[in-house]
């Protein structure tokens, strides 16, 4: 069986949630799938934008694309990171609409997803799975669960 090596991150700020999305980035690389859930709020997309930031993309042109469903920022190389918010996909049409079958596995792409859980993928799918859990008034507890190398 494959486990998953589960890594816990605490966060008592937007800063520090920014940080361990740019330790993520450091972790990732072209082809990679990172899935992201946790509650409204709990900071999926600042999340995002810490491992955008670790890419080379500014972080400030990063925001939840829950209306657009799918935003591509570019990188260097033709390469490019997909940011999907699957909070509004409810079929498989939903996923063909954006082109996932075109960019996810793509050698060329980092696939980031918030709200992952939505899309109902194989559990033996190869992929990083973050979540993130309020805990106390400011306070997220981070696991990242990375593939058994």
């Amino acid at each position: 069986m494959n486990e998953a090596r589960i890594r816990e991150h605490r966060s008592e700020s937007v800063e520090q949630t920014l940080h361990v999305g740019r330790t993520i980035a450091r972790e990732i690389t072209m082809g990679d799938l990172v899935l992201i859930d946790g509650d409204l709020g709990a900071g999926k997309t600042t999340l995002t934008r810490g491992i955008a930031d670790g890419l080379g993309i500014d972080p400030d042109q990063v925001s939840s694309p829950t209306y657009t469903i799918c935003r591509e920022h570019e990188l260097e190389d033709g390469c490019s990171m997909i940011h999907v918010d699957a909070w509004r996909i409810e079929s498989s049409e939903d996923l063909d609409s954006i082109g996932w079958d075109e960019f996810a596995g793509s050698k060329n792409t980092i696939v980031v997803v918030e709200w992952a859980k939505r899309l109902n993928l194989p559990s033996d799918s190869p992929r990083m799975q973050v979540d993130l859990e309020h805990i106390g008034e400011q306070g997220r507890l981070i696991r990242v669960s990375l593939p058994r190398s």
